[in-house]
Order: structure tokens, then C-alpha cells, then sequence
């Protein structure tokens, strides 16, 4: 099916087929309620526009390409895209849920045009071979789940998870029955958000090494501009170290300073303030200033909750 200008239905679009389905370029397709398609392939060019108001359904038995710009809007229904292999993605939007799978090959990011990737209350991702492992996916989400992982009997996943999310706060937390952001390959789990994290559910990696090699495999990074809070009984694990307790063990959050709520005093004074809630913590705490200084702080807590506050002029 080759959709080469405007196409506009009052009802569904539903099709289903041994072919591939292309878009043209700038072409948009609108839906009165929702679309529903089976191809052998998707493609959808460079600005090219899919709306409906009830959800998108889109099932490949190959790849699902959207190349830069490419728009897919579910309005209040999800936006479910599956495929056999690689999962391309331009802009997905939701006002309900964005699901994406690929069964043998990876989630990958078509370019920066249009804003976050996914722009949804919350995202659910599967792959095998990476989930913005060479670009990261770029999200503006609440909840996610991503799992990349491996068929039964067809080796292990590789790639890294790469995620970036611009909303005010990201919870790693269970979506569609999935929980929390697993790699079981040896690849990398990097989370990065502009506003707070909460780690709701399990962050794993089977990897782990930490020297040799492979030691840049297996690390997970949890990067955020706003507080970072561990709940109590969730797990962050790699294949050589674990991390898991009840209390939360760390809580981290930048303190105002008396300067009209600001973070940074009249003299440049900045203040952390980091709780430990663990009498036997034993562990380091490294910081980096975006200055050009890195300050690694041991912890350990003698006594029922430690409280340390590090300033930096």
C-alpha cells in the first residue's frame, strides 16, 4: 500500500496484508476514530502524519521505520507498534499509553525533529538488541517499564538501554504488566531526567565487569537534575554487585539556600544534602560540580541515619 497524498476517514483505517505500507513524505493520514494495520513492513517519510482519536495499532513482520519528523498522535487511545525486527521511531503521542516492541531487533531513535520521541503519561518498551543504544530515546513520560531481553533459545540480548526524559519527573515503575528497566544482555542501563527520579521498580543489567576489557559494560547510570529516591524493596543490581533495602539506603536533593529559594547563595555556595538511612552503609557518593570539580565522598553510618551535607564553592 503506497500512501502517497492526504487521506482522511470519518471511522477506522484498518488493513491488513502480505505487503509493506509506505507514507510518503508530508503526506497525513487521519482517522476519525482509530488505525489498525498489519503489513510485512512500515515506512513513513520525512514529516509524514498519522492522527486518529482512538489509538494506533501497527503490527510489521519485518522493520517499522519512521524516518525524521515522521509524527504518530493516538489521542486518548495507546500508540502500539510491534515489529519482527528494528522499531524506528520519529514522534509518538499519546494521551493514554505508547507500547513498543521489537522481537529480534532494537528500539532505536530516527532523529531530533519534533521533540521527545514519546510524549505520554507513560511507555512500556521490549527489545532485544538495544533501546536507544547508539541515540538515546528521548521521552517526556511519568511511568516507564523497558525491558531488553532475548527470545527462549536464541542467545543473549545485546545493547545498551538509553533513555533521556524531559518531563518534571520519571518513575521506573510496572506499565502494561511489565516492571521496572532490565538489560539481561551485558549492556549498559543509563537513565537520565531533567527533573526527579523515583525508582519504583527494579533497574538491572547482567553485566557488571570492572576492570579489563568490558569494563564500560554492565554499569547503570541514573543521571538527574531534581532528587533521586531508591523505594524501599526495590532492587538496582548488576551481574557483579547489588544494592537493595528497606528503608530507601540514600535519598539525594539539592537544599535552597536562604536566597529567595534559589540553589546557589550570593557567595556561589551550592548545597547537597545527602541521608543515609542505613547503619551499615558502606559506599562512596561522587559528585560532579559541572565546574570541572568531581568530589568523592566514603559513606558510612555508625549509628541509625546518617546526615551529611557538602558544600561547594
Amino acid at each position: 500500500v503506497l500512501v502517497a497524498g492526504d487521506f482522511n476517514v470519518a471511522s477506522w483505517i484498518q488493513l491488513a496484508g502480505s505487503g509493506s505500507t509506505i507514507v510518503e513524505p508530508g503526506v497525513q493520514v487521519t482517522a476519525l476514530l482509530g488505525v489498525d494495520l498489519t503489513a510485512t513492513a512500515f515506512v513513513f517519510g520525512q514529516n509524514s502524519r498519522i492522527d486518529a482519536s482512538t489509538g494506533v495499532n501497527l503490527r510489521s513482520g519485518s522493520f517499522l521505520r519512521m524516518q525524521n519528523g515522521a509524527s504518530i498522535d493516538g489521542g486518548t487511545g495507546p500508540v502500539a507498534l510491534s515489529a519482527e525486527g528494528d522499531v524506528t521511531v520519529g514522534t509518538l503521542i499519546s494521551s493514554n499509553l505508547v507500547r513498543l516492541a521489537s522481537r529480534t531487533g532494537g528500539i532505536l531513535d530516527a532523529g531530533e525533529a519534533g521533540g521527545a520521541d514519546i510524549q505520554s503519561p507513560s511507555a512500556v518498551l521490549r527489545a532485544r538488541q538495544g533501546i536507544g543504544d547508539s541515540d538515546a530515546l528521548e521521552t517526556d513520560v511519568e511511568n516507564i517499564a523497558a525491558w531488553n531481553d532475548a527470545p527462549a533459545g536464541s542467545g543473549p540480548a545485546t545493547g545498551d538501554i538509553q533513555i533521556v526524559n524531559v518531563g518534571p519527573r520519571l518513575v521506573v515503575s510496572t506499565v502494561d504488566s511489565l516492571a521496572g528497566v532490565v538489560n539481561t544482555g551485558s549492556g549498559n542501563v543509563l537513565l537520565t531526567s531533567t527533573g526527579d527520579v523515583l525508582v519504583a521498580a527494579d533497574i538491572t543489567t547482567a553485566g557488571g565487569q570492572r576492570t579489563g576489557s568490558n569494563a564500560s559494560q554492565g554499569r547503570i547510570v541514573v543521571t538527574a537534575d531534581g532528587e533521586i529516591t531508591l523505594a524501599g524493596g526495590v532492587t538496582v543490581s548488576t551481574g557483579t554487585g547489588w544494592l537493595r533495602h528497606d528503608p530507601p539506603p540514600v535519598q539525594v536533593r539539592l537544599v535552597p539556600v536562604d536566597q529567595g529559594g534559589s540553589d546557589v547563595s550570593s557567595l556561589g555556595y551550592a548545597l547537597i544534602e545527602v541521608t543515609v538511612n542505613d547503619p551499615g552503609a558502606n559506599f562512596q557518593l561522587q559528585i560532579d560540580w559541572s565546574d570541572g570539580t568531581i568530589d568523592t565522598v566514603p559513606l558510612s553510618a555508625s549509628v541509625d541515619g546518617l546526615n551529611l551535607s557538602l558544600i561547594h564553592i
